[in-house]
């Protein structure tokens, strides 16, 4: 009652009223409905943004890995097994309880990069030929692709990037690059 008196809306009995201020009366309940669900929408994104700012802290407190990975928006992948089919004995065995699968990972890892290769017994005499020194290729060609590059090069080939291109997984632009100062070039080059 107040926020009609508020607005100025005149309490008067409905079946008093005329269409006409029938029609007004719904037409200012209406806004006076949309400004309340304005308001308390706005109460509720207001609790929600100090809900979570606060999850954030504590987060930030409690499991700093969580939380980096939330902001980053990083999915740890898992990989849940339940059966592991191993060899045993030269005989194939299914791994079921949780106790055998850690067994069966524990001693795969163990072993399994320990294994050397016999790499003359695998490879056949096609592959050493082309593995083997060329006689035919001079080592002189190449001595140029190990030189040590000079500072001019390197400032001459960064002035000749792109701009406005997107930057890579390092994140760094060419715009970046073309503006580092000198001691930042001096461990660029």
């Amino acid at each position: 009652m107040e926020l009609l008196a508020k607005l100025q809306i005149q309490k008067k009995p409905l079946l008093e009223m005329t269409i006409r201020e029938f029609k007004e009366l719904i037409v200012d309940l209406l806004k006076i409905t949309q400004i309340k669900y304005v308001e308390e929408d706005d109460i509720y994104k207001d609790e929600q943004i100090k809900f979570f700012v606060e999850k954030r802290c504590e987060e930030l407190k409690d499991n700093k890995k969580h939380m980096l990975d939330s902001i980053l928006n990083r999915k740890r992948k898992k990989l849940v097994l339940d059966k592991v089919l191993i060899e045993k004995n030269g005989s194939k065995y299914l791994c079921s309880t949780d106790q055998e699968i850690t067994d069966a990972m524990v001693d795969h890892y163990q072993n399994a990069a320990g294994k050397k290769l016999n790499v003359d017994s695998i490879m056949n005499e096609r592959w050493l030929a082309q593995y083997a020194s060329k006689s035919d290729i001079n080592d002189e060609w190449y001595a140029s692709t190990v030189k040590e590059i000079t500072e001019e090069e390197w400032l001459s080939t960064i002035n000749e990037l792109a701009n406005d291109k997107a930057a890579g997984p390092s994140k760094i632009s060419n715009e970046m690059l073309k503006h580092l100062g000198n001691n930042m070039r001096r461990y660029t080059s």
